[in-house]
């Protein structure tokens, strides 16, 4: 796809830009999805689930009285998300959680 955009005159540099348009080439698909896609793509693919269960482990056997609060911040994820990834981890065998809400700790079993 082409696309032709006109330069206003204000934005002319002298020796750059002389011609009284400016052709944008692009492969986007527009109405596709494809920027969004790759924006979105990327943002994910920076952080995989293996790597996110990783930083939590790492986290409670660093500090095995830590909250899910202090699990967010340590790992950049949402509380929400923290909840999701232990109960998956606890499902799994690797941790364990002893004791009251309040009081206990967690036990990292594998």
């Amino acid at each position: 796809m082409t696309v032709i955009l006109p330069i206003h005159e204000a934005f002319k540099a002298d020796a750059v830009a002389t011609e009284a348009e400016t052709v944008v080439k692009t492969n986007m698909k527009i109405g596709a999805g494809t920027v969004n896609g790759t924006v979105n793509g990327t943002v994910k693919d920076l952080s995989s689930p293996f790597a996110l269960a990783d930083r939590i482990v790492g986290a409670i056997k660093a500090n095995n009285r830590i909250t899910y609060d202090a699990l967010a911040v340590a790992t950049g994820a949402s509380r929400r998300t923290i909840s999701r990834e232990i109960k998956m981890l606890s499902q799994q065998g690797v941790l364990r959680r002893i004791g009251s809400d309040k009081t206990g700790h967690w036990e990292v079993l594998k």
